[in-house]
């Protein structure tokens, strides 16, 4: 019989993510705690967070090359995206950030409302300056995810559902700084355990 081999080491339990993680808007990595930035969380979620980053890229062409030889793939810049289903519709920032380019305006009748409405063109204030994922190991040691300049860019789906509440799905992208070219729109922050 063959021995059963894994990844698994005495480490793994301790590195594992617990729960649905939480998404802050405009979190300052330096000064906010997660405590004294509960007013920075976006929205409850339904299903999670999904981080994800496309790479545009290509490779060089060299006569009798393979394309996938070492020291020829080039990487000109990294996409990172935030998807999520927000569940608290009923709040001005939250749909702002959900269209993306929107203004926010009160309302003369009826009383009591904002009016929110896409507009355009996308203005830098439209930009959030980030958008921090906040996910917890089973260690209680959080990792963090920064998307720097996120904008809504797909639109949304609002969704009503009987014994669910419903919700939007929504996707950001980050986007780079024109300033900052070298520096690419996401940072992972991951515990050392120290």
């Amino acid at each position: 019989m063959s021995k059963k081999i894994s990844g698994y080491t005495e480490t793994t339990p301790k590195s594992l993510t617990t729960g649905a993680g939480v998404i802050y808007k405009n979190f300052n990595i330096e000064t906010d705690t997660f405590d004294s930035a509960k007013a920075k969380i976006l929205s409850a979620t339904n299903g999670g967070v999904t981080v994800g980053i496309e790479l545009d890229s290509w490779y060089r062409e060299i006569d009798g090359l393979p394309e996938n030889s070492k020291g020829m793939f080039e990487v000109e810049g990294y996409k990172p995206t935030v998807k999520a289903t927000l569940v608290e519709i009923n709040n001005s920032d939250v749909l702002a950030a959900a269209l993306g380019a929107s203004a926010v305006q009160s309302s003369e009748k009826p009383t009591g409302y904002k009016i929110v409405a896409p507009k355009h063109p996308v203005d830098d204030s439209d930009y959030l300056e980030n958008l921090t994922i906040v996910t917890q190991t089973k260690a209680a040691e959080p990792l963090i995810i920064q998307v720097l300049n996120p904008l809504s860019t797909e639109g949304f789906d609002f969704e009503t559902e009987y014994k669910s509440g419903g919700g939007m799905e929504i996707t950001f992208t980050g986007f780079y700084d024109p300033l900052k070219l070298d520096e690419p729109p996401i940072k992972f922050y991951v515990p050392t355990g120290e």
